[in-house]
């Protein structure tokens, strides 16, 4: 009995890595069409006359990032950027990256918690 469940075990094992194995190539095949979504859906929230130009930009960007996880948060950063630029009716060099949006908005968290704490 033991050796029945020793070995049931070790099948189970095998399977899930296979599994495993299969659901991160999937996700990794899904890296360009989500980065390239994210990309349209950014341009199309910046103002008519700057689009191409920073569609070349961030796709060229993109390209030099080496792995699927760095292209698809700067691609969420390119959106979040656009969409904030849309509505403020600002122009791309208006707004910082994310991090630098981050930083900044953390010093300024720190300094009003120093002076009104």
């Amino acid at each position: 009995m033991a050796i029945m469940t020793s070995a049931l075990g070790e099948v189970f094992d095998i399977l899930r890595a296979v599994i495993s194995r299969q659901l991160a190539d999937e996700v990794k095949e899904w890296v360009p069409w989500l980065t390239e979504r994210l990309v349209q859906r950014a341009v199309a929230k910046l103002p008519e006359n700057s689009r191409q130009r920073y569609k070349e930009e961030w796709h060229s960007h993109l390209d030099s990032l080496p792995g699927g996880t760095a292209k698809v948060l700067n691609a969420l950063d390119f959106y979040s950027g656009a969409r904030r630029m849309g509505s403020a009716g600002l122009s791309p060099r208006d707004i910082g990256t994310f991090p630098n949006v981050l930083a900044e908005s953390l010093a300024s968290a720190r300094v009003e918690s120093f002076y009104f704490s």
